[in-house]
């Protein structure tokens, strides 16, 4: 019997939540009951990032390239109520599984607008403004060409003036899809913040980093309360590190 390339299933790992799985390959989880809940490591650092982007419960505008399960478009409306938040998804076979087996409670709905469709088509329609962009979006773990492309970011910037734009980038463990991201948001937001696992860094196995552009010397002194918030062991590097490890920094 053929099973869907999308569907959604009680997750093995965490008791009570469910898991998004495109192409027999798990995508997202979360847990219908506490939205607030972040399950993957990586999500886990990007609410560390949100939840130092603004005082702590101030609505924010959000806009998340890349839906999935919408965890942290939940995660978002769960602890800052009245935000507005724009998703878009590539896929509409995901938006359809999860209205029908993981839907948004009534708040986040009212939070959240869905756009089905390319990111690079859809962002040229966007208006802004945004305080955080957060791009998140893979099939498997193939990243979408714009995620290359200093000139589609240039047009992110252009939606989150004096906001952040938060990068989740997957990395094989040999940090060379790290430098080439980082080297494009350098290019474009000049000091970057990177946050990832510390196992990643010393080469011995792949995984997510994220990268944080844009919010100049505001971001850069929240390093402390980054680094506290883990998951550890983790590295969480100011411009600075980021120059110098992983040779990415602004131009000029």
């Amino acid at each position: 019997m053929n099973r869907s390339r999308v569907r959604v299933e009680p997750s093995p790992v965490f008791a009570g939540a469910l898991e998004l799985i495109v192409d027999d390959r798990p995508q997202s989880v979360v847990d219908p009951s506490r939205p607030v809940r972040l399950h993957y490591d990586y999500a886990h650092r990007v609410g560390a990032v949100l939840a130092v982007a603004r005082p702590p419960g101030e609505p924010m505008r959000v806009l998340h390239v890349g839906g999935g399960a919408m965890t942290l478009a939940r995660h978002v409306a769960a602890t800052r109520p009245g935000s507005r938040q724009v998703v878009i998804e590539a896929d509409p076979e995901v938006v359809r599984a999860v209205d029908e087996r993981m839907p948004l409670d009534a708040a986040t709905a009212r939070s959240v607008r869905v756009r089905v469709g390319d990111a690079a088509e859809v962002l040229p329609t966007l208006a802004g403004p945004y305080d955080v962009a957060i791009v998140d979006a893979y099939v498997g773990l193939e990243a979408p060409g714009f995620a290359d492309s200093a000139d589609w970011y240039r047009r992110v910037r252009g939606l989150v003036p004096g906001g952040i734009v938060i990068a989740n980038v997957v990395d094989e463990g040999d940090l060379r899809r790290v430098r080439a991201v980082a080297a494009v948001l350098a290019e474009v937001f000049g000091d970057l913040l990177a946050l990832g696992p510390s196992d990643l860094l010393a080469g011995e196995r792949g995984g997510n980093v994220v990268l944080v552009g844009g919010g100049g010397a505001r971001m850069a002194g929240r390093l402390d309360a980054l680094r506290q918030a883990g998951p550890h062991p983790a590295f969480v590097f100011g411009p600075d590190e980021v120059r110098d490890r992983l040779g990415a920094g602004p131009l000029g």
